[in-house]
């Protein structure tokens, strides 16, 4: 099961929310040892307090097992507050069709390149970027920018299926190899069916939450 909601829709989606923060305080504090602010488990910075778009799958068994969330470039977003190094001089993206993709968190070791072996990282990777797609073709988003570790950037190139618009050289960030990159957004029917994926992943009741988004 996939999910989109905003931070304003807490109260609705607070299961889903809850699983997002425990699963990055997994991934990014327990697994990556990233230094990040956690308590009680649970990871959230100050850019979830934005009312963000969250991207979440959840299992079979009700848990989180993958997520991101999208910011507008428009206000505060991890690259041009957190990460600007990485622009290396470059000015920081700063439009209405320009929203930034971040945290993203899976509950397993992200595959070594793609399509993955293993059918459940494969499906969990292509459609949370599905729905992502989806997402900002339906609110008229045409490119997203991305702080990724050089790992995770090969597999966000190859999962997409194009190069990025621009790339930033690697930069030593607590000692990850990182890079920003910025995508430019095509129609999502030609990822679903480079993807196998044979319907659009957001339904009607995703479109009407969130008609004031963006």
């Amino acid at each position: 099961m996939y999910r989109v909601f905003t931070g304003s829709e807490a109260d609705r989606y607070s299961d889903e929310m809850t699983g997002s923060f425990r699963l990055r305080h997994r991934v990014f504090k327990e697994r990556m040892g990233w230094k990040v602010t956690s308590q009680d488990g649970l990871e959230r910075d100050n850019f979830d307090s934005l009312n963000p778009v969250y991207f979440t799958s959840v299992n079979p068994d009700g848990e989180v097992d993958g997520t991101w969330r999208l910011l507008p470039t428009t206000g505060p977003n991890m690259l041009r507050d957190v990460f600007r190094q990485l622009l290396d001089g470059r000015p920081a993206p700063n439009s209405p069709m320009i929203w930034e993709m971040s945290r993203l968190a899976l509950d397993y070791e992200p595959p070594t390149d793609f399509p993955p072996a293993h059918a459940n990282r494969r499906c969990t990777i292509a459609i949370l970027f599905c729905a992502a797609l989806e997402f900002c073709w339906m609110k008229g988003i045409r490119e997203l920018v991305v702080v990724h570790d050089v790992r995770m950037a090969r597999i966000t190139q190859r999962t997409l299926g194009y190069a990025p618009t621009w790339e930033t050289r690697k930069f030593n960030i607590d000692g990850v190899a990182t890079t920003a990159a910025q995508y430019r957004i095509d129609s999502p029917v030609a990822f679903r069916k480079r993807s196998g994926i044979e319907n659009p992943v957001l339904g009607l009741e995703e479109v009407i939450d969130n008609e004031s988004v963006a």
